[in-house]
This record gives structure tokens, C-alpha cells and sequence, in this order.
């Protein structure tokens, strides 16, 4: 699935691409793969897109006319920017065209659990999957982190991949954030002492900004908006390297389920205290 580097990663390359652009079409093959808005998206043509923002794992394209496009990739889901004579493989679910150039944005998605949603600005506000979001890892300030954890008994891998408390983990950077910050993912969120907790969050914005400068990772269907892979998969440490050694001890990185989610850790890396 892809997550916050990835989808920050097709923001950048939006707003180099697409700002300033008017859209000249939209063209919807499933009409189940709008959530909100269906009846609105003819009146996106001619709208001018102003700002791509990122919440958690969802992007916003702003428009003029006070019109927002939701996108989210769900578990599979690609943006690509293509030109428009480039035939649309199979489960393109939305191709919104652009005015000037022949080129067009396309949402591909063959597992559709990802979507669209068409709102008025003012709706966004209302929209549970933007406003249920908690605090991005890049603004969450040390002592609000340090509150988030108080109480908490699930396990802190599970407690990151609650997108209501930090928005934008999955699988792959809690497991790198808690193995560079050396915390046992099945420890409970609130045994993390202060000085761990900070560690966590700091290693935690570091693999993010690694992620980001790299393109993203590549590990399933993944793609930049150019159609390129990204490259930090090359740089995980524990992420699917069960079996092998950890770079750091040596010890077999191990694998386990919590919380029905599959976690990689190294056992002498990360120790599970009491």
C-alpha cells in the first residue's frame, strides 16, 4: 500500500506537473469507485487546479470554483501522468484530462480499494477519511507525541498503523522506524520512556525523509507518477528480511503477526523488555 513517502513523492511530482492546469475532462469507468460527489464531476471541467495537498495517505488537488478532487490509492492504486494516445491498460478507473499538451492523469487501481471524491471546499471539512486523520509525523511535536503514547497498552507497531494517531504508516516505515529506534513492535505503546519515545519519533521523521529523497519503495505495484519505481526499498533494513542476518548484529531478523499485520524485527536489535 502505498504510504506517506510514496504519496508525498506523487504530490511533489503533481505540483511540478499539473498546477496551473485545466482540466478538460473526466472520464469515470466505475462509478463505484467515486465515494462522494458523483453527480459533481462534470463540473470540475474547466476548473483550474491551484495546490496538491497531502493528508496521511490521501491527496487533495485544490481547484478553482471551490471544488476539491480526493484521491486515495488504497492497497494496489497508481497515478500516473501519461499522454492521452497512450492506450489505458485495464482497471483505469478515472482519466481526467488536461488542457494543452494531450495529457492526462489517470487512476489505476485493479484490487479498488482505493477512490475518488468530488467535494465542495467547505465539505472537506465534513469528510470523515480527511478530518479522521491524526497528526502528520513531520508535525507532531515532541511532547503531543509523548501524550499520543500515555495510556496506550496496544503494541507501538499497531499504535503506529492507527492512522486516527499518526497518519501515513503502514507496514513498511513502522517496522523501519522501530527497528532504527531499537523498540520491540510488541511492546505496549505506553512502556515507551520519554528518551524512547523521542528516539522513535526522530528516527521515525528520519525514515520518512530518506523514503521521500529516494522516490518511495517499490515492493508490489507501486509507481511514480512518471511511471518509474522508486528506490528505497533498497535501503530496508528489516522490512519482508526474515531469515537474514540484521546489518547491524548479525541476529536472524524474525517475523511475526500483530494485530493480523505481518512485522519484521531484529530480536537483539530491538529486545522485548517487561
Amino acid at each position: 500500500m502505498p504510504e506517506l513517502p510514496e504519496v508525498e513523492t506523487i504530490r511533489r511530482a503533481l505540483e511540478k506537473r499539473v498546477l496551473g492546469r485545466r482540466i478538460a475532462g473526466i472520464s469515470i469507468s466505475r462509478e463505484d469507485y467515486v465515494r462522494a460527489g458523483l453527480s459533481d464531476i462534470s463540473s470540475l471541467t474547466g476548473q483550474v487546479i491551484q495546490s496538491v495537498e497531502r493528508r496521511g495517505k490521501i491527496l487533495a488537488m485544490h481547484l478553482s470554483g471551490e471544488w476539491a478532487l480526493i484521491h486515495h490509492l488504497g492497497m494496489t492504486g497508481r497515478i500516473l501522468c501519461v499522454t492521452s494516445k497512450e492506450e489505458a491498460p485495464f482497471h483505469t478507473h478515472v482519466r481526467i484530462s488536461l488542457d494543452g499538451g494531450g495529457m492526462e492523469l489517470r487512476q489505476w487501481d485493479p484490487r479498488r480499494f482505493g477512490y475518488i471524491a468530488v467535494l465542495r471546499e467547505c465539505g472537506l471539512v465534513e469528510f470523515a477519511p480527511w478530518t479522521s486523520l491524526g497528526a502528520d509525523p513531520f508535525d507532531v511535536a515532541a511532547g503531543e507525541f509523548l501524550e499520543l503514547l500515555s495510556g496506550r497498552s496496544q503494541p507501538i507497531k499497531t499504535f503506529l498503523l492507527d492512522q486516527r494517531r499518526i497518519a501515513g504508516l503502514g507496514n513498511i516505515y513502522a517496522d523501519e522506524s522501530l527497528f532504527r529506534a531499537r523498540v520491540h513492535p510488541a511492546r505496549p505503546a505506553r512502556s515507551l520512556r520519554p528518551v524512547e519515545a523521542q528516539k522513535l519519533r526522530r528516527e521515525m521523521r528520519r525514515v520518512l525523509r530518506e523514503a521521500i529523497a529516494a522516490g518511495g519503495s517499490t515492493t508490489n505495484d507501486y509507481q511514480k507518477l512518471d511511471g518509474t519505481l522508486g528506490e528505497f526499498q533498497h535501503k530496508h533494513r528489516v522490512y519482508r528480511k526474515a531469515g537474514r542476518p540484521c546489518r547491524n548484529c548479525g541476529a536472524v531478523i524474525q517475523r511475526m503477526i500483530l494485530g493480523g499485520r505481518s512485522t519484521h524485527f531484529c530480536p537483539e536489535c530491538q529486545p522485548l523488555r517487561p
